[in-house]
């Protein structure tokens, strides 16, 4: 089977790996990453990919303007571009001429979701590309009945071309049944701090530490682990480090999405932060910042 070319343009290196894994085992597809928008713009041109999914916040090039560039460039000006995100809306994207028209799918996404995404895409771009020489109202009653007879027959061939012939003239059936097992991850919040208390002191020292702030339990059936999602770091924190789960997890704009290792039954974790202090914070109570989500690749 004919893989098609997927180009991943993300600058976190977790991301595109975990996505590039997930899509590669389906055996449907071929996948590129790339994790600055200068690197990406050269495999675009090196590989012509079938879709290009690329992020919008990204050092050095944003995804604005690698999507300008091959928009420019008549290689990879005719490649479907979908752009991902967790931060930038579609309202938000169309207000940008040049590349208001491009799709977006919201980050963090489902395997099955961005499957679907992708078929989608492919499946419109094929169709845009076919073009019908003449129009059906301009035809002879005799020609367009015609050419709705040959496609009445193509959909014909098409619906009794998976029938199994194989056992025609046999007088035993062999029959094979198989199932598979949908993959699963539920995330249920057992404790959460509701608010962060900032104080002078906290100002001093720069940072404010809360202890056991989130006791969560996580269920996962999938053997490729899971992917972590934490999002939502605003003022007056610029840094976190979150402890609990397999390793440290640094946050300091936008999302972190980190993989979570494959474990047996439910697994209970009680989760630490060191919340860095903007230089102008100021004291108060502060809601709580973070929400966390994960889900199966």
């Amino acid at each position: 089977m004919d893989r098609k070319k997927i180009l991943l343009i993300d600058d976190e290196e977790d991301f595109c790996f975990f996505v590039k894994l997930n899509l590669e085992k389906t055996g449907r597809y071929q996948v590129f990453t790339a994790t600055d928008g200068m690197e990406g713009i050269r495999l675009a041109r090196q590989i012509k990919p079938d879709i290009i999914f690329l992020d919008i916040v990204m050092p050095k090039m944003d995804g604005r303007r690698v999507a300008e560039i091959l928009l420019e460039d008549e290689s990879t000006k005719m490649i479907p571009v979908v752009f991902a995100s967790a931060v930038v809306k579609k309202d938000e994207l169309a207000a940008d001429c040049k590349v208001g028209g491009k799709d977006l799918i919201a980050k963090p996404f489902k395997s099955e979701n961005l499957i679907e995404k992708i078929e989608q895409v492919l499946v419109n771009s094929h169709y845009s590309l076919i073009a019908v020489p003449f129009m059906l109202e301009h035809l002879t009653p005799a020609q367009h009945m015609l050419i709705m007879t040959f496609f009445a027959a193509m959909l014909f061939f098409a619906s009794i071309s998976t029938r199994n012939t194989a056992y025609a003239g046999s007088t035993r059936t062999k029959v094979m049944v198989s199932a598979r097992i949908p993959a699963l991850t539920s995330l249920k919040i057992l404790h959460q701090e509701r608010e962060i208390i900032i104080t002078e002191e906290a100002i001093r020292k720069g940072y404010i530490d809360m202890e056991s702030a989130s006791r969560i339990q996580v269920k996962n059936n999938d053997p490729a682990g899971y992917m972590l999602t934490v999002q939502g770091l605003r003022w007056p924190f610029r840094e976190v480090r979150l402890q609990g789960f397999a390793g440290e997890i640094w946050i300091t704009s936008g999302s972190a999405f980190v993989h979570q290792p494959y474990r047996r039954g439910a697994v209970t974790a009680a989760l630490s932060y060191r919340f860095l202090l903007s230089e102008d914070a100021k004291p108060g109570v502060y809601s709580w910042p973070l929400s966390i989500s994960c889900q199966y690749f």
